[in-house]
């Protein structure tokens, strides 16, 4: 089962993207794009006692990539608009060091894999869903995560063919 991703919605939108496979960057390529991003001060997240939820952890992985504190403060659906308004680049390719933010359209499935391989389906809560990417290959993103299993991180397999998607990149 899946946990919603929870927080009082409250911010705004914008775009680019261009394709990197599986890039990583250096802390001068991260400060050069620092003053082109809007920020917070703090992982917001946490200081609003949300701190189980998926919107915290990858607020916390894109904060040990670049050093920012991403400009989010809604859902996880919200994030892609949000991020884009604050100056962050988010686009549809998927990037080894970006949140992947999965929308929840109605009655849309998910592919799924598991560790052991096993395959599933399944529909998101209406508050849908960010994790971090940490691998990409053949249409699937291996992300890390917190509160699909209640509370816990954990990782998994996402195919992306079809899948209402967006990546917010650490590096662009």
């Amino acid at each position: 089962m899946v946990a919603a991703c929870a927080l009082t919605p409250l911010i705004s939108e914008t775009a680019h993207a261009a394709p990197v496979a599986n890039a990583t960057i250096t802390e001068t390529a991260a400060a050069q794009l620092k003053p082109l991003r809007q920020t917070w001060g703090q992982n917001v997240f946490r200081a609003a006692g949300y701190g189980a939820y998926c919107t915290a952890y990858a607020l916390d992985r894109m904060y040990e990539a670049t050093g920012l504190w991403m400009k989010v403060r809604g859902s996880a659906y919200k994030w892609a608009s949000e991020a884009r308004a604050a100056g962050w680049t988010v686009g549809k390719r998927p990037e080894v060091n970006s949140v992947l933010v999965m929308q929840s359209p109605p009655g849309y499935k998910y592919e799924i894999k598991r560790h052991d391989g096993v395959v599933y389906q399944i529909v998101l809560p209406s508050l849908g869903h960010v994790a971090w990417v940490e691998e990409y290959t053949n249409g699937w993103v291996y992300v890390r995560d917190k509160n699909w299993k209640r509370g816990q991180i954990d990782t998994r397999w996402i195919k992306l063919s079809g899948a209402p998607v967006d990546f917010i990149y650490a590096f662009r």
